[in-house]
């Protein structure tokens, strides 16, 4: 099942496009953080939140009209990180454990993923990431190279 899940560079054309403007609501993420902050300009690749008729979560992939993307709030997290090669997940092969940074989940299909190699549920360590336990080396590494491979 692992072989067949779409990679992440894949995913933005899977949502829809938008076009962002800086607004007083609009919002950055901020990696040094790890928090949002008050947006005062667009940059490719970042992360954006807004609470405008709702709250919604953007991925910004380029400057054009429609250059963002509708997106969930992990996805444009990690497509953020992805560009600005950040990892917030990770595997440890001595102990057979797949880490992920909370705030920064996986898609569904991912996290079954990881769930069905091991059959354990994830628990949160005391440096707030989820461990995955027992999860197969070749299962993790597939995993991560969809994810951060571009």
């Amino acid at each position: 099942m692992v072989n067949i899940v779409p990679s992440f560079s894949g995913f933005p054309d899977q949502f829809q496009s938008t076009s962002l403007v800086i607004s007083s609501d609009l919002e950055v993420f901020d990696f040094e953080n790890l928090k949002w902050k008050k947006a005062t300009i667009l940059s490719v690749g970042n992360a954006y939140r807004s609470s405008l008729y709702g709250r919604k979560y953007y991925y910004l992939s380029d400057l054009s009209d429609n250059g963002a993307v509708i997106c969930t709030y992990f996805m444009a997290k990690i497509l953020s990180a992805r560009f600005k090669n950040i990892r917030v997940h990770g595997y440890d092969p001595k102990r057979k454990i797949f880490i992920s940074r909370k705030g920064f989940g996986l898609p569904d299909i991912y996290e079954r993923i990881l769930v069905s190699s091991s059959g354990f549920l994830p628990g949160l360590n005391n440096k707030n990431c989820f461990e995955y336990h027992g999860v197969n080396k070749n299962v993790a590494k597939v995993l991560l190279e969809k994810i951060y491979k571009k």
